[in-house]
């Protein structure tokens, strides 16, 4: 049996770096992206937001790519947050 660490800092922005993930809202944001990455066998470590920005430090399981990972968490928190009443000026 192999044991294999795939460890990464990930970031990515909104929309053209517009600030549109509200603080006071933030943790609703974070929640989802936690919850879809252990749909998908990741460990997130440590995971935080800041208006135009995600940042993600995840171990990923050695059959999964970083960026159908990332695919997946953008792709899917747009159409989740785009119509979303706490986030109003929300472009994933």
């Amino acid at each position: 049996m192999s044991y294999i660490d795939n460890f990464h800092h990930i970031v990515f922005r909104t929309k053209l770096s517009r600030e549109t993930i509200p603080e006071a809202e933030k943790r609703t944001m974070l929640a989802y992206i936690y919850k879809v990455s252990q749909e998908m066998g990741v460990t997130v470590l440590r995971l935080n937001a800041y208006l135009n920005h995600v940042h993600i430090f995840a171990n990923l399981p050695g059959d999964l790519s970083v960026s159908d990972y990332v695919q997946k968490i953008k792709s899917t928190s747009s159409k989740v947050f785009n119509n979303h009443p706490q986030f109003p000026d929300f472009e994933g």
